[in-house]
């Protein structure tokens, strides 16, 4: 497969916001694709160059890049740096500069997908002295026989920067249209919803092209069906029901990726083994699966509703979900709840776990402590996440502790199992006290009890308490009303934007990242960063809806200083933000952050010197412990 009709793809998606044509283009070029390249081209349609599992990393900065452009098309770095402040956008610079080459450029080579990607995977393995020249020198390969559409995607994809509106979801289900049996009239476009027509009296008909057509009476019907016929076209009484085994097969689809994470893996089975093989996928320790999420109650009363009594209480802890495979072999990895590899990062919880019977996954809560065992927030603990080197000295200064919450794999997968047997598990493998214990948990037989409960863990400085069902299954990436979190909600603050940057794609245009301040003696200090809260385009239903374009034309008289997309700012705009909780934090001048920060609001009535004081940032940190249910 050439890499050229990847760009072409590319700027296919990027020329639409439809999701059935997004899905209808990705999965005809996932069809015509030779089993060995699904994976690379998997990965480089979700604008990755390694599996998920993978912790490497392409390390190419935008300045390494402009040196590539440089290399690669004889342009000066200021002449980039115009280029690139007007389209905000590298990949775009590239596209340009290839242009005005291809125009005295002889004929060159052809790229194909596969050396694509595979010089791509070398842009890690290059660190150290001399490393950029290596990567300099991959990047400029590349672009020298690049075509414009391919160099504008060649450089998005090194710098994480694809961003074609391409999420999972429509990758699932161009999987599906490619390889898996279709209800017959829902999708036009889509190759297998054609023009055969059912002319038998019975279940089966004639061939349609390369497929049969059956006849169901029911979703169900279609999907024993589909199973055993991986080429089947499936013609339904109605669109009802055709929708219905739409959706079966689309669970099955969802099923064998919540449990493996690997589309590649997914696509490969589809296609060569249908819906049994997705059926029968599982999760394997070692290969990390996404976790199960909890709903958000409004109230105490509410989240016992949803979960029913009796039920499980537990702290809900301010520290980083992980999640611990042990594999037969007695092989430990840990992995985030984002899915990244951070075994090296943790040593100490290695050794935790490491005499644990496997195979084993567990599903935790890594929180930081001090040295006298009080927890530490999530900001102190979050440096070890990042830390790349000198991590003897980290574990050393920043110690763990491990609460396990679930068990998903002993001895064979426990995700169909209530949470109920599940907990015993925990308790049976892991110790009450120590560095790595059960979370701490109690059942609730009446209100009284969760709120006695919930008021306990805030004195404790946790975030909030977990609600279970008892009876509930282990559902990967799903956010369940069987698990429900109670936490205090904060009220916003009035804090000064004094840094931002400028976007990408269409949004190139726009401000898009604000670094915000609270006040201190005159002085502005840094108390986080912000990008929600804001909307593309005016709500013409809310005349309060705050918008990138608003906000970009507040700031752009107040910028001081830029460099590439980032802008220092004149300290004058006030806005109005809200948050889950305040955090002590090293990463900011103010010592705190805010977690889930939330633009809410211009403050034109406010100047800089009315933003919230460092005192009053200090007051609600130390209140949100005491307060009450929401």
């Amino acid at each position: 497969m050439r890499f050229s009709q990847l760009a072409s793809c590319f700027l296919a998606l990027e020329a639409t916001s439809k999701r059935l044509e997004k899905t209808s283009r990705v999965s005809a070029l996932i069809r015509q694709c030779d089993l060995d390249l699904l994976e690379p081209l998997l990965l480089l349609l979700q604008g990755r160059i390694y599996r998920l599992i993978d912790p490497r990393e392409p390390g190419v900065s935008d300045r390494t890049m402009i040196k590539a452009l440089q290399t690669a098309y004889g342009i000066s770095p200021a002449a980039i740096e115009t280029r690139w402040r007007k389209h905000g956008d590298l990949g775009l610079v590239a596209e340009e500069l290839a242009k005005a080459q291809a125009q005295v450029r002889l004929v060159a080579e052809t790229l194909d997908l596969q050396r694509v990607h595979t010089t791509l995977t070398k842009l890690a393995v290059h660190e150290g002295a001399g490393a950029i020249d290596h990567k300099v020198r991959l990047i400029t390969e590349l672009l020298s026989h690049a075509d414009p559409a391919e160099a504008r995607y060649i450089v998005r994809l090194v710098l994480g920067q694809l961003r074609m509106g391409v999420g999972e979801g429509i990758i699932r289900d161009a999987i599906c249209w490619a390889f898996l049996p279709m209800p017959k009239g829902l999708f036009d476009s889509n190759e297998h919803c054609d023009d055969a027509k059912d002319n038998s009296s019975g279940n089966k008909t004639p061939t349609s092209g390369n497929r049969t057509v059956f006849t169901c009476d029911t979703a169900d019907d279609a999907l024993i069906i589909a199973r055993d016929n991986p080429q089947a076209l499936l013609i339904l009484p109605d669109e009802s029901a055709a929708r219905q085994a739409y959706n079966l097969i689309i669970s099955t689809v969802q099923h064998a990726l919540d449990v493996s994470n690997d589309f590649a893996a997914v696509a490969l089975v589809a296609r060569t083994r249908g819906i049994g093989g997705l059926q029968a996928m599982d999760i394997t320790p070692g290969k990390p699966l996404k976790v199960m999420l909890a709903q958000k109650a409004e109230s105490m009363e509410k989240g016992l509703a949803s979960v029913g009594l009796p039920c499980q209480a537990e702290y809900k802890y301010d520290g980083f979900r992980v999640q611990i495979h042990i594999d037969p072999h007695q092989e430990v990895s840990i992995f985030t709840r984002r899915l990244e590899n951070v075994t090296r990062q943790f040593p100490d919880i290695v050794s935790m776990v490491k005499d644990l019977p496997g195979p084993l996954i567990l599903d935790a809560e890594a929180v930081g402590i001090d040295q006298d065992g009080s927890f530490l927030p999530f900001q102190s603990i979050s440096q070890r996440i990042r830390r790349k080197h000198r991590i003897a000295d980290s574990v050393r200064r920043l110690r763990v502790q491990v609460h396990v919450f679930d068990v998903l794999y002993r001895q064979g997968s426990m995700l169909s199992r209530p949470f109920q047997e599940r907990r015993k598990a925990v308790q049976e493998l892991v110790p009450i006290n120590g560095p790595l214990q059960a979370a701490t948990a109690t059942t609730i037989a009446e209100e009284k009890d969760a709120v006695a409960f919930y008021e306990k863990a805030l004195a404790a400085h946790n975030e909030g308490i977990m609600l279970k069902a008892f009876d509930a299954p282990y559902r990967p990436g799903s956010r369940v009303g069987s698990m429900v979190k109670v936490k205090p909600v904060m009220d916003g603050l009035d804090l000064v934007i004094v840094e931002a940057e400028w976007g990408e794609g269409k949004r190139a245009t726009w401000l898009t990242s604000f670094t915000l301040a609270c006040q201190h003696q005159g002085t502005c200090l840094a108390i986080g960063k912000v990008g929600t809260g804001l909307k593309e385009k005016l709500d013409d239903s809310d005349e309060e809806t705050l918008t990138f374009a608003a906000i970009t034309e507040a700031l752009r008289p107040l910028i001081e200083r830029q460099e590439g997309r980032a802008v220092w700012l004149r300290p004058e705009l006030v806005v109005e933000v809200a948050f889950e909780e305040i955090q002590k934090s090293p990463s900011y001048a103010s010592g705190y952050a805010l977690r889930f920060p939330r633009m809410i609001r211009l403050r034109e009535d406010r100047a800089a010197d009315d933003a919230a004081s460092l005192d009053e940032v200090r007051i609600a940190y130390e209140q949100q412990y005491r307060r009450g249910l929401t």
